[in-house]
């Protein structure tokens, strides 16, 4: 290593310390909190010391810029998280909101994902009901024809 790196790695090494100091850690990484990422949130640590090697200039700017000019730092927010869960949450008011629009225009798919999932024999006796009133439902009908087939499918599996 000549004098002039080894003058420079030491400068940056005694502000990486001076910058410690001031927002009160204990360890380099610490610093990553107050010094902005390319993208959003703050630095990581692993970006640091790749600055640190390769662009200490860089470095020096960030540091004075972020932590050692402003009379209080402030840490940065962390990126937001990426979000995992793709399900919808809905609560019961809005599932019958639904599932009353389901039933106004007649889809049969989403009634019978989004219906009350009623037993064979619950669903037989609505039915019967129905008939001796002389009322049509066609999703209660839709809902028999899945509940058999679904038990078929249980019994043929086992």
């Amino acid at each position: 290593m000549s004098i002039m790196e080894e003058e420079k790695k030491h400068h940056t090494e005694e502000l990486i310390q001076k910058a410690l100091k001031k927002i009160g850690g204990a360890k380099e990484k610490d610093i990553c909190k107050y010094l902005p990422a390319e993208t959003e949130g703050y630095m990581h640590h692993f970006t640091l010391r790749k600055i640190k090697k390769t662009n200490p200039q860089e470095l020096f700017s960030l540091i004075q810029e972020f932590i050692l000019e402003p009379p209080a730092p402030r840490p940065i927010d962390p990126k937001p998280r990426a979000r995992r869960n793709k399900s919808l949450s809905l609560n019961q008011a809005d599932l019958k909101l639904i599932l009353k629009l389901a039933q106004k225009t007649g889809d049969k798919h989403l009634l019978s994902k989004l219906g009350a999932k009623l037993s064979l024999p619950r669903i037989k006796r609505e039915l019967i009901k129905s008939i001796k009133e002389d009322r049509v439902e066609e999703e209660l009908w839709y809902s028999y024809v899945q509940a058999v087939e679904s038990s078929a499918s249980e019994n043929a599996q086992n």
